[in-house]
C-alpha cells in the first residue's frame, strides 16, 4: 500500500525529530523506523544491476546510509529538517535520500572492487 505524500512527510519529520529526543527508547525506535525507510528506499533505488540484484549489497548500502545520516549527531538530518522548516532551499525527503543512497552505492562499489 502506497502512502500519501503528506502521510510520508509526517512520518519522516516525526522520525527525524525523535532521533534528537533525550529518551533512549524513543531514539532507538526512531532509528529502527529510519532504517526501515532507508532500506525500502535502497530496494527501490536505481542501482547498477550487479548491486540491485545483490541483497547483501543493498543491505550494506542501507546500513551505510543510516550511519551517514546519524554521523555527527545527525548533522545531515538536522540540516535537512532546518531547511524544510525555514523554506531555505528545501529538498523533498525522497530527493535527499536518493542523493545519499547514490553516493553510498558508488562508494560501496568502489570498495568492493578493490
Amino acid at each position: 500500500m502506497k502512502r500519501s505524500p503528506d502521510a510520508l512527510w509526517d512520518q519522516i519529520t516525526q522520525i527525524v525529530d525523535a532521533l534528537s529526543n533525550a529518551m533512549p527508547t524513543t531514539r532507538e525506535n526512531a532509528r529502527t523506523a529510519l532504517l526501515i525507510e532507508v532500506q525500502a528506499a535502497v530496494d527501490g533505488a536505481r542501482l547498477p544491476p550487479h548491486l540491485k540484484s545483490d541483497p547483501v549489497a543493498r543491505r550494506e548500502i542501507a546500513a551505510q546510509v543510516v550511519r551517514v545520516l546519524e554521523a555527527k549527531d545527525q548533522a545531515h538530518l538536522r540540516e535537512w529538517r532546518r531547511r524544510v522548516r525555514h523554506g531555505d532551499e528545501p529538498s523533498s525527503w525522497g530527493t535527499f535520500l536518493r542523493v545519499v543512497i547514490a553516493q553510498q552505492a558508488i562508494l560501496y562499489d568502489h570498495r568492493r572492487r578493490r
